[in-house]
């Protein structure tokens, strides 16, 4: 068994197997309290405790994998926790955030079939009828950025259920 520190700041424990299994996670939140969280509280459907590879085929952690505009622009993956008010719990938001503070929420981020982001702020891509990409008006495929993965080799890892 060993253990992975993620999210920024390393507020993220993951436990996990010598078979790459994850057996569970803890969330530290900033009080000093923590609880167990489920794989199905993070965005990220692709994900390996043993590492990710990123464009340029470069490993991380499924965490810190960074994400690249055509013009270079680094993202990386940023949480944060809303506090509603009404004692039920922490609303977490999923985003990605460049050096420059500009930040999308996961939700508008795709990356095109070269590797590259896509921020569709105007919600102009459609469910393809795999149910697994989507597509613009020209037919150009997308991916979820978060349900994106690559190899070693930075080449994009086709999603299939």
């Amino acid at each position: 068994m060993y253990f992975v520190l993620g999210s920024t700041p390393y507020n993220l424990v993951t436990f996990g197997s010598e078979t790459d299994i994850m057996l569970t996670k803890i969330y530290f939140i900033d009080d000093g309290s923590f609880k167990p969280m489920d794989l199905d509280d993070l965005p990220f459907k692709k994900m390996s405790s043993s590492g990710c590879y990123d464009k340029n085929g470069l490993k991380y952690s499924y965490d810190q994998v960074p994400y690249f505009e055509k013009d270079g622009t680094r993202y990386t993956y940023y949480t944060t926790n809303e506090d509603p008010g009404d004692n039920s719990g922490f609303i977490k938001h999923h985003y990605l955030i460049n050096t420059k503070g500009e930040k999308y929420e996961h939700n508008v981020c795709y990356i095109n079939s070269e590797g590259y982001l896509f921020f569709d702020t105007r919600h102009t891509l459609k469910p393809d009828s795999d149910g697994l990409t989507y597509k613009d008006a020209n037919g150009n495929k997308y991916t979820r950025a978060f349900e994106t993965s690559w190899n070693k080799d930075g080449n994009i890892i086709e999603y299939k259920e």
